[in-house]
């Protein structure tokens, strides 16, 4: 079921220091939200104030673009844990959560698995320094190097 929340809560925070501003944080829900889709998300990635990805358990994927969020995913497979765009139309997933590590890679408008899931090794989190460039770190970690595993 498709439902339109919105809610807006500020929490207010001060520093320690009083040289700072005192800081407010809003958090404001006003798309339309799949709410089985959404209720396992692990970590949000956004391109622009408009467009970002969130991925989750069960290989769950979702696309955040002209003010609405859908399903992204391909078939299920693990859990997603993080989820990094290199550029606006080339990103990186990674997760595990059964035994079997993931990588998938968007390009072409879509996602694809990148090579065969690894046994015994969840990883949790990406980092990218440049877009031909990064680190996949978990139970090892792994080079990106060029857009390829090394």
């Amino acid at each position: 079921m498709i439902m339109a929340a919105r809610r807006k809560m500020d929490i207010p925070y001060r520093t320690i220091s009083s040289k700072h501003p005192i800081w407010t944080v809003s958090l404001i829900v006003s798309s339309p939200v799949n709410h089985d889709l959404v209720r396992n998300l692990i970590s949000v990635y956004m391109t622009s104030p408009n467009e970002g990805w969130a991925v989750g358990t069960f290989s769950t994927i979702i696309h955040h673009v002209n003010g609405k969020w859908e399903n992204a995913s391909g078939q299920p497979g693990e859990h997603l844990n993080d989820v990094k765009m290199v550029t606006p139309t080339e990103g990186w997933a990674v997760g595990g959560g059964t035994g079997l590590g993931e990588i998938l890679h968007y390009t072409g408008g879509q996602w694809t698995l990148e090579g065969t899931p690894m046994l015994r090794l969840i990883l949790f989190v990406l980092a990218f320094p440049s877009p031909c460039d990064g680190w996949i770190v978990g139970a090892t970690i792994l080079d990106l190097t060029g857009g390829t595993l090394d």
